[in-house]
């Protein structure tokens, strides 16, 4: 598979980059070809073959470009990544659908968008941007 990747702003089209199709935010889970893309619905989890040609990069969205420095995070911010963590693993693996985000979310007490957005951070930096400040939810 050719990987395309270029600065901050713009596209990185691989498996896994995040992407904005008609103001939905997706994942890409595999490159066609050089016009095409799978890519899946974020809040829907539905999977769609998407035009290349129609992606956006991911407006800020609150994502750090690299996450915080892990040597300096406090133990309450660790202890805050923990949490969240525990929340989010079971849905790292195939997420299970809206209704399984969903019930995540009401037992975190917090908004199933607030799930995405934690799943998201992971996926994307790992743990360092599941901590404190990243807070918007």
């Amino acid at each position: 598979m050719a990987e395309y990747q270029e600065n901050e702003g713009r596209l990185a089209l691989r498996t896994d980059s995040l992407v904005e199709y008609r103001g939905k935010k997706m994942r890409i889970t595999r490159v066609l070809d050089l016009e095409l893309v799978l890519a899946r619905d974020l809040e829907s989890d539905e999977v769609s073959t998407v035009p290349i040609g129609e992606l956006e990069p991911v407006g800020d969205s609150g994502l750090a470009s690299g996450g915080e420095d892990l040597l300096n995070l406090s133990d309450e911010q660790w202890e805050e990544a923990e949490r969240r963590y525990e929340f989010i693993r079971p849905l790292l693996k195939g997420r299970g659908g809206r209704k399984k985000v969903e019930a995540v979310a009401s037992k975190a007490g917090v908004n199933s968008a607030t799930i995405y957005r934690w799943i998201d951070r992971y996926l994307e930096f790992r743990v360092s941007n599941i901590v404190p400040p990243y807070i918007f939810g």
